[in-house]
């Protein structure tokens, strides 16, 4: 089952990262990558039935989180990232941002094909 924390930019399947928003922390941080498994979060371990409340719960204080995650779906090494989330109207401010410039490169490598 597909489960969004919205304000961090992760939608997951269990512990599998699913998809990284456009524009989001997670989306920003350029470490975590599709596929990753997150395995714990602020020294606690993660498992499918708790990853997403013990993410949210500190993103409702506006507190940073460190998520401990492996790579190579679960058998890479781990890494810790850190993340704040960020409230939707923000997300949605940087998700338009994003967009804009998508258009704008377009346009660019339209007009300046690589030859």
């Amino acid at each position: 089952m597909l489960t969004s924390v919205r304000q961090l930019g992760l939608v997951l399947n269990g512990t599998i990262i699913d998809e990284i928003v456009t524009g989001s922390p997670a989306f920003v941080e350029f470490t975590l990558q599709v596929g990753d498994v997150i395995v714990g979060v602020d020294g606690s371990p993660a498992e499918a039935d708790n990853v997403v409340s013990l993410l949210s719960s500190r993103i409702l204080g506006r507190l940073p989180v460190n998520i401990a995650v492996k790579s190579d779906e679960g058998r890479g090494e781990t890494k810790i990232v850190k993340l704040i989330g960020i409230a939707r109207e923000q997300m949605e401010d940087r998700l338009h941002v994003f967009q804009i410039f998508e258009e704008l490169l377009s346009c660019v490598q339209q007009l300046y094909p690589k030859t």
